[in-house]
């Protein structure tokens, strides 16, 4: 049940996100860091990520696997 709960608050999340003008995105995703941090079964690491990482080109590779991590999650 609480899997099937965390993972309802996930996809409305990012209906959300689909969904927020561009110019508030950066305040949804603040918000959504925050509770995703709260959710026990969440993995960390993709929460701690460092995303300098990804400016480069040569890091798309990178940034698209951990990308398709949180977004199979």
């Amino acid at each position: 049940y609480l899997k099937t709960t965390e993972l309802s608050k996930v996809l409305f999340a990012r209906y959300l996100l689909e969904n927020t003008p561009y110019n508030q995105i950066h305040n949804c995703v603040t918000f959504f860091h925050d509770e995703l941090i709260k959710s026990p079964s969440f993995p960390r690491k993709p929460l701690e990520s460092d995303y300098n990482l990804y400016t480069r080109i040569s890091y798309k590779e990178l940034f698209n696997l951990d990308m398709l991590h949180k977004y199979n999650w």
